[in-house]
């Protein structure tokens, strides 16, 4: 009944978030909230309009049965608030879910770091990089990485947290049985194999555009922080980085070259105050390893076995061999070679872009991205050293 008739608050009665949270909130159980009048629900409400109370009204558990039904068939999980494996920081956002639905194994998130990671969808290579390379560098130290399986950074970073060998959880704005965008059909089954899908959507509802960024939300609730990648101006991104600032999460920011379209978002975050700048995945570990040590939460455990997929970006380096010697050895662009062929002890960045021959712009670029792969360390002054 728990789970039946949490369905039926969130499918049947479809009340405003608002008033939905109010509910969930004042009742101990779904019992409790199926059994209230139009007049109670109005009073813990502050008031419903004519729809709802219509809606209200009809405590038909039909639909509510019948989705419980397909989800059983299929082997999916259903949560609801009151359950107690619900995950505990959802409980805490404006909006809660009063369901959710789960395919694959959820984390314990009040006792793992999970940190969300999170980007446009039509991102650069350097984008799509940074988004891999951060997932990997992440869940390669234990953290869970959520995202929203979305085209581009999204994406990638599932892809780079599947081969660091910690579940990765994608938070969708579809039902379970739907895959968007279809060509993420291979990494949707990966990480429901290796960690966890998750939505508030039941299965075989019509999916809108408007679903995703209201999942954006559950995205932010589930981790301490988030990192954004790569964002435009106006990228919706920045929509999901002032929820996440909304729900007092810790914003990361990863800067991009002045002038890029694809970072002047993630730069304007940074220079309004409104994100953290970082540049790789050790930063922000950094910030969260007194916090954990404090509260006694642990590393996750890895996934069961060896995920399938790509190499991550920079993979492990051979034993006795460095993360940086590693890299070096793969493909890099001209104006990170010729930086790093320029870059003699410690030198300013004027300094650097006029040995190496490489303009501005490329060289800001350039070089963070090899701040991030380990290659290169950024000192006060706008001076730089290898590593």
């Amino acid at each position: 009944m728990q789970s039946l008739g949490c369905i039926w608050l969130s499918e049947t009665a479809r009340l405003a978030p608002a008033h939905q949270a109010a509910l969930l909130r004042a009742c101990s159980s779904a019992e409790e909230i199926l059994g209230l009048s139009v007049v109670e629900a109005q009073q813990l409400c502050g008031g419903l309009n004519p729809a709802e109370i219509r809606r209200f009204s009809g405590k038909s558990l039909r639909r509510a049965a019948e989705i419980a039904r397909k989800c059983g068939d299929r082997g999916w999980r259903i949560l609801t608030f009151y359950d107690e494996d619900f995950p505990k920081p959802l409980r805490h956002i404006p909006d809660p879910p009063a369901v959710l639905y789960v395919q694959g194994r959820l984390p314990d998130f009040s006792s793992v770091l999970a940190i969300a990671v999170v980007g446009k969808r039509k991102a650069s290579a350097y984008g799509l990089h940074i988004a891999e390379q951060m997932g990997y560098d992440l869940s390669r130290a234990g953290a869970v990485v959520v995202s929203g399986m979305a085209e581009g950074c999204d994406g990638a970073a599932h892809r780079g947290a599947l081969a660091g060998g910690t579940p990765t959880v994608a938070v969708l704005g579809t039902p379970l049985d739907r895959c968007f965008p279809a060509s993420n059909a291979a990494l949707m089954r990966n990480i429901a194999a290796y960690g966890a899908l998750v939505t508030e959507y039941p299965p075989g509802r019509p999916y809108t555009a408007s679903d995703f960024p209201r999942r954006n939300r559950l995205i932010c609730g589930l981790a301490q922080g988030l990192v954004v990648c790569e964002a435009g101006k106006k990228s919706g991104t920045l929509l999901t980085a002032r929820l996440a600032l909304d729900q007092g999460r810790d914003v990361f920011a990863v800067p991009g070259a002045v002038g890029a379209a694809n970072s002047e978002g993630t730069n304007e975050l940074i220079a309004s105050s409104g994100a953290q700048l970082v540049t790789s995945a050790q930063r922000i570990l950094d910030e969260y390893a007194p916090r954990l040590q404090a509260l006694g939460i642990r590393p996750a455990a890895p996934a069961a076995a060896e995920p399938p997929g790509p190499p991550p970006a920079a993979p492990a380096p051979p034993q006795g061999k460095s993360i940086a010697a590693a890299f070096s050895d793969t493909a890099q662009t001209p104006a990170q070679q010729s930086l790093l062929q320029a870059l003699n002890g410690t030198m300013h960045i004027d300094d650097l872009i006029e040995a190496s021959g490489v303009s501005a712009a490329e060289a800001l670029e350039a070089l963070t991205f090899l701040e991030i792969a380990g290659l290169v360390r950024r000192l006060p002054g706008k001076r730089f050293e290898r590593t």
